[in-house]
């Protein structure tokens, strides 16, 4: 008699929606990528990415720059 055994994998992480994704890769574009390459990277997206990605890339960009404008405008800096 022959036992087969079937292994089913779960996975507990789930992925990052295209959103998520698109601010993350912004993210870290604008942190270490030119103003003049993340521009035409923001262009390609826009025209050949999906637009929840495309919207998320390019909220990411501005992301730790308004991120930052809001703290500083709580604590009374301009």
């Amino acid at each position: 008699m022959k036992t087969t055994t079937t292994l089913v994998f779960t996975d507990s992480v789930t992925a990052p929606t295209p959103y998520a994704a698109g601010v993350s890769e912004g993210r870290a574009d604008a942190a270490s990528t030119s103003p003049k390459v993340t521009a035409v990277r923001a262009s390609w997206i826009s025209e050949f990415a999906d637009q929840e990605y495309s919207d998320g890339y390019r909220a990411g960009l501005t992301f730790d720059r308004d991120l930052d404008a809001v703290l500083r405008s709580r604590r009374g800096r301009p």
